[in-house]
């Protein structure tokens, strides 16, 4: 019985491990696309704190140290319009096709027209 629940038990950790995650699980995509957009704006509202708030925030601006955002390598993101009231930015997970938007009033949503060549038509990350 010991040796039985070992090998169920071995079987299991080897499974997770081996065989990656299914693309189909939109809802970790959906999270981290919303966390990034929303760590975006908080670091806009810092800019925008520090300079003036009809100053465009862009993403090179708030790359910089003291603004505390750097973009992961496997989200696309394309701000749109910057300054604090006409914000308005966009990602997406590069393997999903679901595009979610962050707008001046900090609310995030799903883009209706999502494609999956987004990110490669704006060349951007």
């Amino acid at each position: 019985m010991r040796k039985i629940l070992l090998i169920i038990i071995t079987l299991g950790i080897v499974g997770y491990i081996v065989y990656p995650k299914s693309d189909s699980n939109s809802s970790s995509y959906e999270s981290k696309v919303k966390n990034v957009l929303s760590n975006i704006y908080s670091s806009c509202i810092k800019y925008w704190a520090k300079t003036s708030s009809e100053n465009d925030c862009t993403l090179a601006e708030i790359k910089k140290s003291e603004y505390n955002f750097s973009p992961p390598e496997d989200i696309t993101i394309i701000v749109v319009a910057g300054d604090d009231t006409n914000f308005y930015a966009k990602a997406n997970y590069n393997d999903n096709r679901e595009i979610f938007t962050i707008n001046s009033e900090n609310i995030i949503s799903k883009d209706k027209v999502a494609t999956k060549s987004w990110g490669q038509k704006h060349g951007l990350r």
